[in-house]
């Protein structure tokens, strides 16, 4: 049987402030570049985890990601405020873009991201929904500013604009004004 449930109520975005609360209760540039690369590049958690120098390109203002689903390779535009917060980061080299903070060489694990990002949530006094809502939080903002599906779809990089398509869902304001024009339109008549 299929799930009555709309895609978009299943996946829940933060919204602009509680992406600014988070962003406020980031006590280190670690933590603030952790927030921006899901709220803004859209990142998936492994995707982070799995970030080298060798990617940034923080003068170019982007970023290639070895996405976990298909393997490929893909460019990410930066904001202007991600950027920056990769850029105040320390030991900028070939390695990990977070290196563990345990003993090992290696990066540090997207369920240490988690944790982190867990600990953010009760700090800002934000609703838990997860790291990957960060991401859908990119999403919606950007079709929010745009309308442009493709522009989503390309950001986030997903093969198929059925993926997208969740990000066009009309929020009550909009669905709102669509009716009140079309009341305008009928009194032209």
């Amino acid at each position: 049987m299929a799930d009555p449930t709309p895609d978009h109520e299943k996946r829940k975005p933060y919204r602009s402030d509680e992406v600014t609360r988070l962003l406020a209760a980031c006590r280190t540039p670690r933590e603030r570049a952790f927030v921006l690369l899901g709220a803004d590049a859209g990142l998936r958690v492994a995707e982070v985890a799995a970030l080298t120098w060798k990617a940034v390109d923080i003068q170019a203002g982007d970023l290639q990601v070895r996405s976990g689903k298909g393997g490929k390779t893909q460019t990410v535009a930066l904001t202007p405020r991600c950027a920056a917060a990769l850029d105040d980061l320390e030991g900028k080299h070939a390695g990990p873009v977070f290196p563990s903070t345990q003993h090992g060489s290696g990066g540090i694990t997207a369920r240490r991201i988690q944790a982190i990002f867990a600990r953010l949530c009760e700090l800002a006094g934000v609703r838990r929904l997860g790291y990957h809502a960060l991401r859908h939080s990119a999403g919606t903002r950007l079709y929010e500013s745009t309308r442009d599906l493709h522009v989503v779809a390309r950001h986030l990089r997903h093969a198929t604009l059925d993926t997208t398509r969740v990000y066009a869902h009309l929020a009550d304001g909009d669905y709102r004004a669509a009716v009140d024009k079309l009341a305008e339109a009928n009194g032209k008549q």
